[in-house]
């Protein structure tokens, strides 16, 4: 007998649609994107791989018990509707809560603080923790991820697999990632009744990852391309204080920029450090934002206006 998982199914339907655009897409020639001096450096990216395996300990705060019931049609027309791009005023300061490689059993922790603090994040998630995670089933994976955009939270792509070599090493790697975007795009939609979202983060980040062909894919499909200028290192952190501390220290080192796009991941250490960092912000007089596509601005680490 031939068994077909989900994941299978949502890569064939993707596959089909991806072969149909590029049959019609045209690649402009454009050069190498400049880098950026102050860089990323290798220990960030080894330190989000160790992020990754030591997800395989299970190590997560107990998962409180919330149901989360299915969304009705007119429920998701409201979440459809209502969206507005808020009003970004001169003078004032404003600060992304960016959460990375949901859905996890952290996740609706981390919602109910926002939702506490009335915040709205962005969140920005990987297909297979939603397909196939180790510490959550499926239908909890996607009551995570729809209870997400039911409150107002922005959904972001990070890829189906997360994994360095298909997305970045592989001789067809731009291929793999822009393929990876729309079969997470695909199931995004799908799940959440109609959100179609072009936000990526790309997996450790553009600096020293995205290529040439990366970035003209991307662009020439619409897509946009978020990096962080405040850097909790939850990953890499293990207390309260050695967060806060690294906020303040990339703060104060960027001189209090108007803009700040904070990457957090959802570490136990981040259910721990968010109202402290949140009071933190507020504190400063920042405004906190969800991304919303009509007030996008680029901020990646390879300096391209475009992304």
């Amino acid at each position: 007998m031939c068994i077909i998982n989900k994941r299978t199914i949502y890569t064939l339907l993707v596959c089909f649609f991806v072969l149909l655009g590029c049959a019609t897409t045209e690649l402009h020639e454009t050069g190498e994107p400049e880098r950026q001096q102050e860089i990323i450096s290798g220990d960030y990216m080894q330190g989000e791989l160790d992020y990754i395996q030591e997800l395989d300990t299970g190590d997560f705060l107990p998962e409180p018990e919330v149901e989360i019931a299915e969304m009705t049609d007119e429920e998701i027309d409201v979440q459809l509707t209502q969206r507005e791009a808020p009003v970004m005023e001169a003078g004032r300061r404003y600060v992304y809560l960016t959460f990375d490689d949901g859905p996890s059993p952290n996740t609706d922790q981390i919602l109910d603080i926002l939702s506490e603090f009335q915040i709205k994040g962005t969140f920005f998630v990987v297909g297979d923790h939603i397909l196939d995670n180790e510490f959550m089933d499926y239908e909890s994976a996607v009551a995570a991820l729809q209870r997400v955009y039911a409150e107002g939270h922005y959904i972001g792509l990070h890829s189906m697999t997360h994994q360095m070599h298909p997305l970045y090493r592989a001789a067809d790697a731009h291929l793999n990632f822009y393929n990876e975007m729309r079969e997470l795009q695909s199931l995004i939609y799908e799940l959440t009744g109609g959100f179609e979202t072009y936000l990526c983060r790309a997996p450790y980040g553009t600096y020293g990852t995205l290529n040439a062909n990366h970035v003209r894919m991307m662009i020439n499909s619409g897509f946009k391309c978020w990096d962080w200028n405040v850097d909790t290192e939850d990953w890499r952190r293990r207390t309260v204080d050695e967060v806060q501390t690294k906020i303040e220290s990339d703060m104060s080192g960027r001189g209090y920029p108007d803009l700040v796009v904070i990457l957090f991941h959802e570490y136990n250490v981040t259910v721990e450090a968010l109202p402290s960092v949140i009071r933190y912000f507020q504190n400063l007089g920042y405004t906190f934002l969800t991304y919303h596509p009509d007030n996008h601005f680029p901020i990646n680490h390879i300096n391209n206006p475009d992304l």
